[in-house]
């Protein structure tokens, strides 16, 4: 399995309720060295955290979050890519359009792939995507 490696975007880009963290901005506990202050003590939703490029071999190093410009969930029944705001047409670029097309075309769920830039979510399908109006709907 691949590791983090100074990679720190989750720490940005995803919300965890445990630290009142939003989506969007740093963790007040990630360091800028590439760790966390409190790694340890760290919340449950921290813990057991593994974005995609981290579990699925077939990503070449283009996809490495901190390059990139995105993370991935590794979920079962659907693909969340969570954009950095920074850089929020990541996800636009390609090789990563084609692949999130691809797996919307290929979900066995039937789900879109969602992508995330802060409180903005685009449903990404084989033939396109579209911004959705609603919140993303829950696994």
């Amino acid at each position: 399995m691949r590791s983090c490696d100074g990679c720190t975007l989750c720490c940005k880009v995803i919300g965890v309720q445990e630290l009142a963290k939003p989506k969007g901005v740093w963790c007040r506990h990630c360091r800028a060295d590439g760790g966390c202050t409190i790694y340890d003590a760290r919340p449950n939703a921290c813990r057991a955290y593994s974005c995609r490029f981290l579990l699925d071999e077939t990503l070449d190093e283009s996809w490495r979050p901190s390059r990139s410009g995105m993370v991935i969930n590794a979920d079962r029944s659907r693909v969340v890519v969570h954009v950095d705001p920074d850089r929020p047409g990541a996800w636009l670029r390609e090789p990563f359009y084609s692949r999130l097309r691809h797996w919307s075309r290929t979900s066995p769920s039937g789900w879109p792939v969602f992508v995330c830039i802060e409180e903005r979510v685009v449903a990404v399908r084989a033939g396109g995507h579209a911004e959705m109006e609603a919140r993303l709907p829950a696994s």
